[in-house]
């Protein structure tokens, strides 16, 4: 004999949940949402969702026990959080998951829905996802008074990442939802951590996202992964600037020198070192670092150095204390001595300027002398982007050329300036010393130009300054050449959109394949962004970010 519940009985089930029907009309179920199954709040039949949900729930709220529907499409993770809502009663709360014929289903400690149906086994049935077919997100308190809640609400299909991974990812598309378990260790050409939704910070320096190029800025050793299909590469390396003298007498800083190399044999998928040199510095007078790509020997531009100490890089093709450099082609940093203004940075097809003179071949202008006071200009630096205009002697102004003519005691304006699609401007102007009656000097920061610049002269009071820092760029594709063949910054338009998820206080990596970061994430991600303009830079950068609907059905957001 086969025992069966009548369909009204079975209809009385489903639709019952809450108060009992003899309180007040105010507490009766009927008069309450989503307090049964057959009530519930239907959030879709979806393969992506992200819902944020809140209310209150409790006897005098109507319904001791909330439900939320939600129908997955095929094997798909879910996963319910609940949220804080800063108050005491938070502690009352209990979520959970129900099955479609209302059976509860595990939930892990980091909330994503589990089987339970293997025993005695080594699966660990947390990382497998749930099987398609109906789900009720219930939210019960077992309080009288009616309490606030919120919870969060996620469906994806998440690729799980378990352990370290070493590998290049080549991204064509939005980065897909990740499920992470320790660290990821990947190829990148940016990496961004998200604090704010507003305000984006790269982690790795290696930016221009969009095309077949990329720049290193800062400096230390870096490793460049060669992207799938790239064997041959062009490459310019600017040294660091001297650093100025801090004493009276003390010499000035010489510039750093210019090195470009095309046609440079890579394989793809191997990694190379990129070396960035450092500034000299006031402090210690101390010569700027040199700037490689793989070695000295490939393409280099060696520091600028200071007379004072016969602090000196010995590179080949050197002027004086202004630094050498190696490859096809480039220009030694300008040269300086005491009393006199900081060296520009070496050029494309000639050298930067010595103090009080022009930059030629594109390299940046030298420093100029007013005063024995508080200090002559610094020498300015040379951009990575191509051939440009020289620097001109005595033309720059808080690091921006000034409109007229030279000034003495300003600084050498930068040579071949220009921006590149991360929106970094290279080649700027060095800071001046003491002036007639133009601004004041920058005391002990008349610093040489970006990169490469050799840092101003002292005075008897004060004066002197760091060097530029250096930099190296990498361009590839065919056609392109230093020293002006299709040189700035291109974008591939296979590489115009770039996008990915994100969360603030975790860390956004773009894969496009040229740079080394680390991805460290305790949870998965939580919203959808798009990215658009571009990021990189120390501080604030242009990029915006833009909320993103998730595909197929969801609620909220």
């Amino acid at each position: 004999m086969t025992l069966s519940q009548s369909a009204a009985y079975e209809a009385l089930r489903n639709s019952y949940s809450g108060s009992e029907p003899t309180l007040p009309s105010f507490l009766r179920p009927y008069y309450v949402k989503y307090n049964s199954v057959l009530k519930s709040l239907d959030l879709g039949t979806t393969e992506i969702l992200i819902a944020d949900i809140s209310g209150r729930v409790g006897s005098q709220a109507g319904a001791n026990t909330l439900f939320f529907k939600v129908t997955l499409t095929r094997d798909l993770d879910l996963r319910v959080l609940q949220v804080s809502t800063g108050a005491n009663t938070d502690r009352f709360i209990r979520v959970g998951i129900l099955d479609a014929d209302r059976h509860p289903v595990q939930i892990s400690p980091a909330g994503y829905g589990k089987l339970n149906d293997i025993h005695n086994t080594d699966i660990d049935e947390s990382k497998s996802r749930l099987p398609p077919g109906t789900y009720y997100i219930t939210v019960s308190s077992d309080q009288w008074q009616a309490i606030d809640f919120a919870v969060a609400v996620f469906v994806g299909s998440y690729a799980l990442l378990e352990g370290e991974s070493l590998d290049q990812l080549l991204a064509t598309a939005r980065i897909p939802l990740i499920k992470p378990i320790g660290a990821l260790l990947a190829s990148a050409p940016l990496s961004l951590t998200v604090t704010d939704p507003g305000l984006i910070r790269p982690l790795v320096t290696a930016q221009s996202v969009m095309g077949p190029q990329a720049e290193f800025l800062t400096p230390g050793t870096y490793t460049w992964v060669a992207p799938q299909g790239v064997t041959s590469v062009s490459a310019v390396c600017v040294g660091g600037g001297g650093g100025g003298g801090n004493a009276w007498a003390n010499s000035a800083g010489s510039g750093g020198g210019l090195g470009w190399k095309n046609g440079i044999s890579v394989i793809p998928g191997q990694s190379y070192t990129v070396v960035v040199g450092a500034a000299g510095t006031r402090s210690s007078m101390s010569a700027g670092g040199n700037s490689y790509f793989i070695s000295l020997s490939t393409v280099a531009g060696y520091g600028g150095g200071n007379a004072t100490f016969n602090n000196d890089t010995n590179g080949p093709n050197k002027n004086g204390f202004g630094g050498g450099w190696f490859g096809d082609g480039g220009g030694a940093g300008g040269q300086t001595s005491s009393y006199f203004g900081g060296g520009g940075a070496g050029g494309y097809t000639g050298n930067g300027g010595n103090s009080s003179a022009d930059g030629l071949g594109g390299g940046g202008g030298g420093g100029t002398f007013y005063s024995s006071t508080f200090g002559s200009g610094a020498g300015g630096g040379t951009g990575i982007y191509g051939l440009g205009t020289n620097g001109l002697t005595g033309r720059s102004r808080d690091g921006t050329l000034w409109p007229s003519t030279a000034v003495n005691g300003f600084g050498g304006s930068g040579g071949s300036r220009a921006i590149g699609l991360a929106g970094v401007t290279t080649g700027t102007g060095g800071r001046q010393g003491e002036t007639l009656s133009y601004g004041a000097p920058y005391s002990t920061a008349i610093t040489g130009g970006f990169p490469g610049g050799g840092g101003g002269g002292p005075g008897t009071s004060t004066g002197g300054g760091d060097g530029g820092s250096g930099a190296v760029r990498l361009i590839w594709s065919s056609g392109r050449a230093f020293p002006s063949t299709r040189t700035a910054d291109e974008i591939d338009p296979s590489m115009s959109a770039p996008g990915g998820f994100a969360v603030p206080s975790l860390t956004l990596t773009i894969m496009r394949g040229v740079a080394i970061g680390t991805l460290n994430l305790d949870g998965r991600l939580k919203q959808t962004w798009r990215i658009s303009g571009s990021a990189s830079g120390t501080d604030q950068s242009t990029a915006t970010l833009s909320r993103v609907a998730p595909g197929g059905g969801g609620y909220g957001y």
